[in-house]
C-alpha cells in the first residue's frame, strides 16, 4: 500500500485528473450506448453491430473492432462512420486504414462515390491537423484491403503491391522495418479458399498461409538471380523445389517438405526496380493436391 501511494504522489495530480475523466468518458460511452431507450441497434450482412438515434445518425463504439476487416458495400455506412469515429478518437491509423480502404474501392453507384467524398474530406482534415506526422500514420495505415461479392481485394500503398484472392481471408500479422534507403514489410495472411461464409465466427483453421515479404533495397536489383540470392539464406533447405515457370523478372517453385509433416506449396519472386517480393504459400500436401490451382494463380495474379 505504501508503494501505490508513493507512486501516486509521484504523478502530477493534473495527470491524475486526465486519466480519471477520461476513463469516465469511456464508461459513459459505453452505457450510453447500451442504455438509450430512443436507439437502435443495428447489424449490418457484414455482421457488423452498430446504433442509429433518433435524428438518423450512426454511431459506433469508437475503438477498433477487428483487425483488417475488409470493407464492403453491403457495410459501407458502418465502415464510414467507425473510421472517423476511430480517427477522432486517437486511433487515427486504424480508422486511416478503414477510409483509405473505402477510397481504394472502384466507383461503381452514389453510395460509394459519397463515401469517398467524406472519407477523403476526414483523412485531409487529419493531414492539415497532424502535419509531419501524417507521414507515419500513413505508412502504418498501408494495407486496403475491400471486399467485392467473394472477392477480396489488397493493396499495399507502401510496399507498391496488390493482390486479388476470390475467397475469404484474414489477414494476422503484419511487420515493418525501415533504415536508411531501406524497407521491409512481412505479412501473414490466413487463406479461406473452401469456406466463403462472410458471416463465420469461428475460422477453426485455415485451409493455407501466405507469407509476403516485400523490401526496398538500397540500389536497383539488376536481376531475378540477385533477388534468389539475397533471399536464399531465408528460403531454407528442408524442401524438395520443382522450378515452374521463370521470367526476366519474376520465378515460381513449386515445393514438399522433406520432413514427415507433409507439408508443400509454392514460392515467387518478383523484382521491380528496388524493390524485390518473396511470397511462400504453404499448406498440408492434402489440400495442396485439392487446391493447387488456385494457389498457382495467386502468385501468377500478383502485382507490382
Amino acid at each position: 500500500m505504501l508503494q501505490i501511494l508513493r507512486l501516486c504522489i509521484s504523478i502530477p495530480l493534473y495527470s491524475v485528473i486526465r486519466t480519471i475523466v477520461f476513463f469516465m468518458l469511456v464508461l459513459y460511452a459505453h452505457i450510453l450506448l447500451a442504455q438509450m431507450p430512443d436507439w437502435n441497434s443495428l447489424k449490418d450482412s457484414d455482421g457488423n453491430r452498430y446504433y442509429i438515434d433518433r435524428s438518423g445518425k450512426i454511431w459506433t463504439s469508437g475503438k477498433p473492432e477487428f483487425y483488417y476487416r475488409a470493407v464492403s458495400l453491403e457495410g459501407l455506412d458502418f465502415y464510414l462512420n467507425h473510421g472517423v469515429a476511430l480517427m477522432r478518437r486517437h486511433y487515427q491509423s486504424d480508422g486511416l486504414t478503414i477510409l483509405k480502404s473505402i477510397l481504394a474501392m472502384p466507383v461503381t453507384n452514389h453510395r460509394i462515390y459519397d463515401a469517398q467524398v467524406k472519407a477523403s474530406k476526414e483523412i485531409n482534415n487529419l493531414l492539415k491537423k497532424e502535419g509531419s506526422r501524417f507521414k507515419k500514420l500513413n505508412a502504418n495505415a498501408s494495407i486496403l484491403l475491400y471486399r467485392i461479392k467473394d472477392r477480396h481485394i489488397l493493396i499495399d500503398d507502401r510496399m507498391r503491391f496488390r493482390l486479388i484472392f476470390p475467397f475469404r481471408i484474414t489477414i494476422m500479422s503484419r511487420k515493418i522495418r525501415d533504415r536508411l534507403d531501406y524497407r521491409y514489410q512481412g505479412i501473414l495472411i490466413g487463406l479461406l479458399i473452401a469456406r466463403r461464409d462472410l458471416n463465420e465466427k469461428e475460422i477453426g483453421g485455415y485451409d493455407a498461409l501466405m507469407a509476403i515479404d516485400s523490401e526496398m533495397f538500397r540500389s536497383k536489383l539488376l536481376s531475378i538471380e540477385q533477388l534468389e540470392t539475397s533471399w536464399k539464406m531465408n528460403t531454407g533447405g528442408d524442401f524438395n523445389r520443382v522450378l515452374v515457370n521463370r521470367y526476366e523478372n519474376s520465378v515460381i517453385y513449386e515445393y514438399r517438405d522433406k520432413s514427415p509433416q507433409a507439408l508443400a506449396g509454392f514460392e515467387g519472386l518478383y523484382r521491380k526496380g528496388r524493390d524485390g517480393y518473396f511470397i511462400r504459400i504453404i499448406s498440408s500436401s492434402e489440400l495442396f493436391g485439392k487446391h493447387r490451382k488456385v494457389m498457382y494463380e495467386l502468385l501468377k495474379g500478383f502485382q507490382i
